[in-house]
């Protein structure tokens, strides 16, 4: 057989179901739930997951995503957003750059991005005037679209914030305790198979976990082989696709 059954997920408890919607912490959700929840959050806002538009960040104790560039580049797309820096200001070595957006709806929404420059010179201060605009702009993006993750450039401005991993898979040298089960394997391969829109990636991919599928305790010794069927047949369909499929369902939704 070419194909898999998908194992039953194992369900959350109903305190790790109040810590993710009440509390933001997704610290008690094993690594298959986080996959699972990463997707979904990704699959309701329409952005493309292979392409990581999120990262974890333990902040105060707790797990949570924060946005990259990629997921406000996305969301721009997405919902049409013009941006413009009406103003920018300096006061007390701040630097304040004023962002405004618009949707294809006419909505508007506006936030500021602020960074120190007091005392930089030359590329050091060229920088900061950089990030300052960024911030503003990817502040603006969440704002308008009704999200309240931190941004990137945010997250690098909290001194006891520690990042964390995105969808990556665990290295060869990881501990034993981080070797997943035949069934969460399959699971998470089966979701990123779903997902994906890139055969390079796939390619990459499957190649790096080897030695991990190797430390894997597979009850049942053809189901690697089964997965890899999947994966080969998965490469060989997006070879086929046109690159850019992103693009084509933007411009299919605004038609």
């Amino acid at each position: 057989m070419n194909t898999i059954e998908k194992a039953a997920p194992q369900q959350p408890t109903a305190q790790t179901v109040d810590d993710v919607i009440a509390r933001g912490d997704l610290s008690n959700l094993s690594p298959q739930q986080r996959v699972i929840h990463y997707h979904n959050v990704c699959r309701s806002l329409g952005l493309n997951p292979v392409t990581q538009p999120f990262a974890y960040i333990t902040l105060s104790g707790k797990l949570t995503l924060y946005a990259k560039r990629d997921a406000c580049d996305q969301l721009r797309k997405l919902h049409g957003i013009n941006i413009q820096i009406p103003d920018r200001t300096v006061h007390d070595g701040l630097l304040t750059v004023h962002a405004k957006a618009t949707d294809k709806t006419g909505r508007t929404d506006e936030d500021l991005g602020v960074v120190s420059i007091a005392g930089l010179r030359g590329e050091a201060a060229s920088n900061a005037v950089m990030k300052a605009v960024t911030k503003a702009k990817r502040r603006v993006t969440l704002s308008i679209c009704g999200l309240g993750f931190l941004d990137e450039t945010e997250v690098e401005d909290i001194p006891d914030a520690v990042q964390e991993s995105t969808l990556a898979p665990p290295k060869t040298d990881a501990p034993k305790s981080k070797i997943p089960s035949s069934d969460d394997y399959v699971e998470r391969w089966t979701i990123f198979l779903e997902d994906a829109v890139s055969a390079g990636e796939l390619i990459t991919t499957w190649k790096d976990e080897g030695a991990l599928r190797r430390a894997i305790n597979w009850p049942d010794p053809a189901e690697p082989t089964r997965l890899a069927l999947l994966v080969s047949k998965r490469i060989e369909e997006l070879k086929k696709e046109p690159p850019d499929l992103i693009t084509q369902r933007l411009k299919a939704e605004e038609s």
